[in-house]
């Protein structure tokens, strides 16, 4: 069952495209400078990948405490650091919680306020560490964000791998498993058919009155309307819909899985005893947490 959804999730599944974006370096005096915005606030720093923190003077510091827009949250405690001459001096690590430059926006930097007013200020490798891959050529930045990108993607999949294994783990624990019928069911992944984000599965019912009935599904996260839990006297069922009834959910039979139909809801079984451990809401907060995960494109 797996390897069939599987091949027809690789079938479908568009790859992601990543992008370089470059940023044009103003050059004064042998450094690369940048002018970027401190929590909305203009300054120009050195591009400086000697340094291990973005660093701003005491001048920097006290207009943007007057401003309100570095807060006592975000002072942390004292740090020594070395400067060029080899000297230790004295200084405090900050958060500046956003830093922005051309298309580009970096969120919850370290920083050490220089207590100078006319050191320089340095964006450093704790802001240039979450830029991804650079490179520098005649004066052109260029970040490569696939590296960021497929951190992001890999975390995405981590996280969606754990909410279905939840969710399957019920599936299997809470399955319809009687004398004249079983029901097995399990959602497989989620895969991207022509820019969307499905929630692929499958349901099989083995009745020894009829005929078997498989099929796999395709839900579409962007589009599910209504996640409810229908309590019968025998057992559950899970219905999901799809906004304004609309048929957007691909179903097809396992085994012509080319004839496929669309569907306005989906309904998986689960036995009654289900309800003993008050599993319901957490199996649909898992649905819903997938539908966040995919929110965006």
């Amino acid at each position: 069952m797996r390897k069939i959804l599987v091949y027809i999730s690789f079938l479908l599944t568009c790859s992601t495209s990543f992008s370089q974006i470059t940023v044009n370096l103003d050059q004064e005096k042998g450094v690369f400078k940048v002018p970027c915005e401190v929590n909305g606030i203009p300054m120009k720093f050195i591009f400086d990948t000697g340094a291990s923190n973005v660093t701003i003077s005491i001048t920097e510091a006290n207009f943007l405490l007057k401003q309100g827009l570095l807060t006592e949250n975000d002072i942390k405690e004292s740090v020594n650091y070395q400067i060029a001459s080899g000297q230790i001096d004295e200084g405090t690590k900050v958060i500046l919680r956003r830093i922005e430059f051309e298309d580009i926006v970096i969120e919850n930097v370290i920083a050490t306020v220089v207590h100078e007013q006319n050191a320089p200020l340095l964006l450093g490798m704790s802001a240039i560490n979450k830029l991804g891959k650079i490179s520098i050529e005649n004066g052109i930045l260029t970040i490569d964000k696939s590296t960021e990108k497929r951190k992001a993607l890999s975390q995405r999949k981590f996280e969606e791998k754990k909410a279905i294994d939840w969710i399957n783990y019920r599936f299997e624990k809470y399955r319809i498993d009687e004398e004249d019928v079983l029901v097995l069911q399990e959602f497989n992944e989620v895969v991207s058919i022509k820019g969307a984000y499905y929630l692929s599965g499958v349901q099989i019912i083995k009745s020894s009155k009829k005929k078997t009935f498989q099929k796999g599904f395709f839900l579409p996260l962007k589009k599910i309307r209504n996640i409810e839990f229908i309590q019968k006297e025998s057992s559950c069922s899970l219905k999901i819909e799809t906004e304004n009834e609309e048929a957007a959910i691909i179903i097809f039979d396992i085994d012509q899985p080319q004839d496929k139909r669309a569907g306005k809801e989906l309904i998986l079984l689960f036995d009654k005893s289900i309800d003993v451990e008050k599993s319901m809401p957490d199996i649909i907060k898992s649905i819903e947490y997938l539908m966040y995960l995919y929110k965006e494109n």
